[in-house]
């Protein structure tokens, strides 16, 4: 029922989705961001709003989002904004949002990198909208770009990655998997991974976060010390505690190493088949390892069982792997037989 009454509404109100002009944007008292998404999808919208307060600062801003999200966004959005979180599946939730919507006379509504359904469903709510659905990019494309195109921001002029130590580094948060398997580190390396970082970092002890499927999938690393993701509000408290205690953070294109780089924390940063170039923003604290046979290469399998890409990074020196951004990005399939000849 919920489902389509968000349906319905969308279908109703979509008469109304259109792209907002500067001078809208000027003339608007009251802005609302939806964000619905995943993890790290989240975590690029909440830095980019930044970027656009602090170019409209005389407004009123809301921010609504998951309970998953809600301590990501109270931790790196502007503290002007008024951030709350619902669950749609929560009707008594649902109602008490949609009346505070209506008494917040919502002039503009934007949701940035948000999905469909109930992301947008509550930008119509506001006297004009504009999805992010509504622009189409290239696979190519940088995430953070895409974000600040959708809110008509402009991009920095210069790129800037990497990051100095300045102490000895005595606690490494490893974040080694994502929930697409592209992209984790397979788990038979997870152990020379930590043999790794315990050569490259003898002073330091390890903390591994991880979900519970893939915890009962490592169990050779279980001397190390574990946290376990969970999908609720007190569970990215206590992940964001975590990070903010550590010195360093490794880990994989995932939301973990978007919400790191986003707290200035030095990472370093396993990539696979993604290329860094489109996955960091134009500055960041992540130095990006990937295997030198994909430099510049877009990998465009949709689906691998067994990524032979981050499965390189550890075959020799990972540090022999530090990538460099590419002009122009070559979209390639198959590259898991090109990395490893017996098969993909």
């Amino acid at each position: 029922m919920i489902n389509y009454f968000i349906k319905h509404r969308l279908k109703q109100q979509q008469f109304r989705n259109r792209e907002i002009t500067p001078e809208e944007f000027d003339a608007a008292g009251n802005i609302l961001f939806s964000v619905f998404s995943r993890y790290g999808d989240g975590i690029i919208a909440f830095k980019i709003i930044n970027e656009f307060i602090a170019r409209f600062p005389e407004k009123t801003y809301f921010l609504l989002t998951s309970h998953q999200l809600r301590p990501y966004a109270e931790a790196l959005v502007d503290g002007r904004v008024q951030v709350g979180s619902v669950r749609k599946r929560n009707p008594v939730q649902l109602v008490k949002t949609i009346k505070r919507l209506k008494d917040a006379d919502i002039d503009v509504g934007l949701n940035p990198w948000g999905s469909r359904g109930e992301s947008e469903f509550f930008l119509t709510f506001g006297k004009r909208f504009y999805t992010f659905s509504s622009i189409k990019f290239k696979i190519t494309d940088n995430l953070y770009f895409r974000v600040r195109r959708y809110l008509g921001l402009p991009e920095p002029e210069e790129r800037e990655t990497g990051f100095a130590l300045s102490e000895p580094v005595r606690r490494v948060l490893l974040s080694p998997f994502s929930s697409d398997v592209r992209k984790s580190v397979p788990p038979a390396d997870v152990v020379p991974l930590l043999s790794w970082l315990d050569r490259r970092f003898p002073e330091a002890r390890v903390t591994i976060a991880l979900g519970q499927e893939e915890a009962d999938r490592v169990k050779d690393a279980a001397a190390q010390s574990l946290f376990i993701f969970g999908k609720s509000e007190p569970s990215s408290r206590q992940f964001l505690e975590l990070l903010k205690e550590s010195d360093l953070f490794v880990g994989v294109d995932a939301g973990p190493l978007h919400l790191a780089d986003a707290l200035g924390k030095p990472c370093i940063g396993l990539f696979g088949p993604t290329p860094p170039e489109t996955i960091m923003d134009a500055k960041s604290h992540i130095l990006a390892l990937r295997s030198e046979k994909l430099q510049g290469i877009f990998c465009a399998v949709q689906s691998c069982p067994m990524p032979h890409c981050l499965r390189a990074l550890f075959q020799d020196d990972p540090e022999a792997h530090i990538s460099t951004c590419s002009q122009g990005l070559k979209e390639e399939r198959g590259l898991c037989r090109f990395l490893h000849p017996e098969g993909g």
